[in-house]
Parts: C-alpha cells; structure tokens; sequence
C-alpha cells in the first residue's frame, strides 16, 4: 500500500521508481511523509540526469567521439544554464531533444570535413554576437524576475565571451577541430534561444487574443 503519491507529470518509469522508494524510506522511518515531495523530486531528477548522461556517453562511443562529446558538454552545459531558451514540454521531449542534440553534434564532428573547421572562428563570433544581446532568456514555465535577468545575464555574457576567446585561441595554435566544437556550443546554444524568445513572443501574442 503506497503511502504517498507524487505527480511528477514526468516519464511514467521515473516516477514509478521515485515514488517506490520514498514510500519505502518513509515506511522505516528514514523522512518523514511530510518531506516525500522534495525526496520524490530529488531522486527523480538525479535518475533522469543519469539517464541523460548514460545516453551521450552511449552515443559518443558508438561514434568514436568520446573525448569530442566530454569537451561538448563541459562548454554546453554551463551555455545552457545561463544563457536559457527553449526547453520542452515535458521530461520525455527534454530527453529526446538533448539527446537529438548530442547525436547531432557527434555527427557533424564525425562526418563533416576537416577543411570544414577552418568556418569555426566564423561561426564563433556569428553565434556569440547575437547571443550577447538575447541571453538569458527565460522560459514560459520559469520566468525571471529584475535580480535574477541580471545574475544570468552577467554569468552567460562572461561564459560566451570566454568560449569566444578559447575558440579563437585554438583557432590560432591549429586546434581547429576543438575551435570547431565550442564554436559548435555557442551555435546550438543560439537556436536555443531564438526558439526561446520566439516561443515568448508568439505565447504573449496568443495571451493578447
């Protein structure tokens, strides 16, 4: 008999598994019921980051780019926090399209031609010019207030201006393919977040209607 139900509105297996053990822990007397939302949350969240990183690493090694995806992801991750955009509806098209978004950069990396990465400074500078202006953009489901535009414009402008430089350093000693990739962070992280404010616009748009 389950003593506590916790609507995630995630992947119904996360939520199975989350709910199972908290109801568990409360039974021995570990938490308390009170605090079952927060542990729910908590495990959810860790399980799902875990599936995330599970299947990039997956991904990485069935292409051979693992070392590519780990330097990706150092340079993406932190991009995406600060900088914002779009994010999915739901867990389930979070997970899919992160992971759409892994695919895709491996296989640019690992099919594109070499000569190809000579475009990176170029693509750097594209993308981090307009991103300087839009960042941080912020999500229908986790508006910002004043302090918090602020704190994220700062953190993101500080990051996309230092990837600027280490793409052009790289560029510069010859490491085109590591120029290329973070060139490729700034890229994605540009669709993001024109995606993000468009989503904003035309939800205001609708709202007005």
């Amino acid at each position: 008999m389950k003593l506590y139900t916790y609507e995630s509105g995630g992947i119904l297996v996360l939520y199975k598994a989350a709910n199972g053990l908290v109801n568990k822990l409360v039974k021995k007397g570990i938490i308390e019921a009170g605090e079952c939302e927060l542990y729910c949350f908590g495990i959810e969240t860790s399980i799902l980051k875990g599936l995330h990183l599970l299947s990039y690493v997956i991904l990485g090694l069935l292409l051979g780019k693992i070392p590519e995806l780990i330097l990706f992801l150092i340079v993406f991750i932190p991009l995406r926090e600060y900088s914002g955009g779009y994010h999915a509806a739901s867990k389930l098209g979070c997970y899919i399209v992160s992971c759409m978004v892994v695919l895709s950069m491996l296989l640019t990396v690992r099919f594109i031609p070499a000569a190809y990465y000579n475009v990176s400074i170029y693509l750097a500078m594209f993308s981090g010019a307009i991103l300087l202006f839009l960042v941080p953009v912020e999500a229908k489901t986790k508006p910002l207030d004043d302090s918090e535009k602020t704190y994220y414009k700062s953190k993101a402008g500080f990051t996309i201006v230092l990837l600027l430089i280490l793409s052009l350093f790289l560029f510069m000693v010859n490491q085109r393919l590591l120029s290329f990739i973070l060139a490729l962070s700034l890229f994605y992280e540009l669709i993001a977040a024109v995606i993000g404010k468009l989503s904003l616009i035309t939800g205001k748009h609708g709202e007005g209607y």
